[in-house]
């Protein structure tokens, strides 16, 4: 009797270890660099939050950058693994020569330009200072294309500041 429960227990305990060695596996550092906190950025959260990036072995770290162009610099330095920026600021660092991929988008930049209601057209923006945000980002290129769309140019018909 005593040989019939010795191998049932040295079963257990192998199924056991194997359990407890899978629990104690270490995750792996995975850093995802944002702008800005936006509806299509929320799986991030509640991938998080319902520990769907542990059950794959990720420990997920949600870090805020300022602007697209210094994402870009974090993942140029190893610092961030996977940025959602605006397609804008991976082309523009790819033409620079970062090996930079895009591997998905959510679609067109939801973006609007916004004047003093005294201005009626875009083409009363002549002559005045125009903002935008931290030059280089994605917002910032947006904004680039749309004066260049409509014939303005930056520097020369108004000026353009972040």
């Amino acid at each position: 009797m005593k040989w019939k429960i010795a191998p049932a227990a040295l079963i257990f305990l192998l199924f056991s270890a194997g359990s407890a060695h899978a629990q104690e596996k270490k995750l792996e550092p995975f850093v995802v660099a944002y702008t800005a906190v936006t509806g299509n950025r929320a799986p991030f959260w509640v991938g998080k939050d319902a520990r769907i990036f542990e059950k794959y072995g990720l420990d997920l770290k949600l870090v805020q950058i300022g602007a697209g162009s210094v994402i870009m610099s974090a993942l140029i330095a190893g610092e961030a693994h996977v940025a959602p920026v605006a397609a804008a600021t991976a082309v523009a660092a790819a033409a620079q020569g970062v090996p930079a991929v895009i591997v998905g988008t959510d679609g067109g930049a939801p973006y609007l330009l916004v004047a003093h209601p005294s201005i009626k057209s875009a083409q009363e923006l002549k002559g005045k200072i125009v903002g935008s945000s931290r030059f280089g980002s994605g917002t910032d290129f947006m904004l680039r294309r749309m004066l260049a769309n409509i014939g303005l140019v930056p520097g020369k018909d108004l000026s353009l500041i972040p």
